[in-house]
């Protein structure tokens, strides 16, 4: 149906009055969108204030966001023709179970020093991995996150061979890292805004 046949179609952004886009006004309709920060299903700053390298806050995003690829992902995304786990080869390989309740990963959290039950109970993976990333012994957790996933991937898509003794002495070396590194830090993370 034609409204009017001497104007030709076009888009127009209903934000603005003369239905022009502009950066300025696609900012303010951003900030009006915006969630209240204090709502921590979508602010992410806890992530990025943790003091940690900069790749494991990448892969807490990555986590929290369901975008790390395991085998339950892939199957879905029909590049894998299994979701079972590769290394314990009884349950659907998901993140909380890649990463915390496959018998693999549970051995490398027990050989840490993570046997509270409460460790285990948690099923919120943003909440279990923000409980467990201020609490005192959040470089140990944090390092055990990382070295989690990379001795999965060794394993799974390297085919390649790591014992537990090698993740647990890598982990507790990254830990040691981090709490040298981190340790009495008043350098806070730099924090990007846009200015209009």
């Amino acid at each position: 149906m034609v409204l009017n046949d001497s104007v030709a179609d076009c888009f127009i952004w209903k934000e603005n009055i003369d239905g022009n886009y502009t950066a300025a006004d696609g900012y303010k309709w951003l900030l009006d969108k915006r969630i209240t920060p204090n709502h921590h299903q979508s602010s992410w700053m806890w992530i990025w204030k943790l003091k940690t390298p900069e790749k494991i806050k990448f892969f807490i995003w990555c986590v929290c966001h369901q975008s790390i690829p395991t085998l339950s992902m892939l199957h879905k995304r029909n590049m894998s023709q299994s979701v079972c786990c590769s290394r314990c080869l009884l349950y659907e390989e998901t993140i909380f179970h890649c990463l915390r309740d496959c018998s693999t990963s549970k051995k490398v959290w027990h050989g840490l020093g993570f046997m509270d039950i409460n460790f285990f109970s948690n099923l919120n993976l943003q909440d279990w991995i923000r409980t467990n990333s201020t609490s005192p012994s959040m470089c140990l957790f944090l390092a055990g996150l990382w070295w989690n996933w990379r001795a999965r991937n060794i394993v799974c898509v390297g085919k390649e061979t790591i014992f537990l003794f090698q993740v647990l002495a890598e982990t507790r070396k990254l830990a040691s890292i981090m709490e040298v590194c981190f340790r009495n830090s008043n350098i806070s993370p730099i924090d990007i805004r846009w200015v209009s």
